[in-house]
């Protein structure tokens, strides 16, 4: 093999390598949703409002300021939140959660369990929680 011959090679090599390199490789939108979908839901139980609401998609926000947010939270009322999993698109993800809540009556204070079901949209590469109130 000639010089310029092995300089092709080496240069088709190191071109392979740098394409390689550039590669981004997107996480799963199920494993990204379901750790945001978590983050959030561990910010409300821990009282950070302002947190949870960061997450909140930009059509959500429009729609609803931060004091409107905290009105409609029921801080206190979440006991704990599990993602049990996300059912993902292109662009949308459907989230199942079971949420543990506190019921408070006359002569009743126990802690009940209900699945919720949440939507999260792609916008700008980042998933975000619809608000659907």
């Amino acid at each position: 093999m000639t010089v310029n011959g092995l300089r092709g090679l080496l240069f088709a090599g190191v071109a392979v390598m740098m394409t390689a390199c550039a590669t981004v490789v997107e996480a799963p939108a199920e494993g990204v949703v379901t750790q945001r979908a978590q983050m959030r839901w561990d910010a409300l139980l821990a009282g950070k409002v302002d947190m949870a609401y960061d997450y909140l998609s930009p059509g959500s926000k429009a729609k609803l300021n931060l004091s409107e947010y905290k009105a409609r939270t029921g801080l206190g009322l979440w006991q704990g939140a599990k993602v049990l999993r996300a059912d993902c698109g292109a662009d949308v993800c459907e989230v199942h959660v079971m949420v543990d809540f506190r019921v408070r009556r006359p002569g009743v204070n126990v802690v009940a369990a209900t699945a919720v079901q949440e939507t999260w949209v792609k916008e700008g590469g980042v998933w975000w929680y619809v608000h659907k109130r």
